[in-house]
């Protein structure tokens, strides 16, 4: 996730931190959460800051922050629900786009090895990726070479046991 704030006033003295303060409790006193420095501030004092690891269905809250020698001053509190991996295989974006990444996502998994097989239309296999799953779940992207030519292929997943499930989509 990416989330955003701005310092409207920057007071008597030079910002000396800024970012997101994040916690999974609605309502966290300030400087209770935890800290995401940002370091990409623009002219309008608006700025940014990444987060990675975050709970599949679970509420986030946060507030920005910025501080100065006169303190630390918070925003006022937000919340995002990140999105739960939805049952079946989804790949996107659609179409996709040779030389880029395609997201690949699929829940109730037994940890193993996988391959994604993408076959042409004269039923080849034409591009594989293989993974290894530590967890219940795939949510990773997949590069989609340059070479590949471009049309409709079906995506297989497969594992020692054979086809799991198969979705088509479209490379450009």
């Amino acid at each position: 996730a990416t989330l955003s704030g701005s310092i409207s006033a920057i007071g008597c003295s030079s910002i000396t931190g800024y970012g997101i303060e994040i916690s999974s409790i609605s309502g966290f006193a300030d400087g209770t959460g935890m800290k995401v420095p940002a370091s990409n501030i623009s002219g309008t004092a608006s700025f940014s800051s990444a987060l990675d690891g975050l709970v599949q269905g679970a509420t986030y809250y946060f507030k920005a922050y910025a501080t100065n020698n006169g303190g630390t001053g918070y925003g006022v509190e937000q919340a995002f629900v990140v999105p739960a991996i939805g049952q079946g295989l989804f790949l996107y974006p659609v179409p996709a786009i040779r030389g880029q990444e395609v997201r690949v996502t699929m829940d109730n998994l037994a940890p193993g090895n996988y391959s994604l097989q993408f076959i042409n239309s004269l039923g080849q296999v034409a591009y594989q990726w293989n993974m290894n799953i530590q967890v219940d779940f795939i949510n990773q992207t997949v590069p989609i070479p340059e070479s590949l030519q471009p049309g409709t292929y079906h995506v297989v997943l497969v594992n020692h046991l054979g086809k799991i499930v198969t979705k088509s989509i479209l490379i450009m």
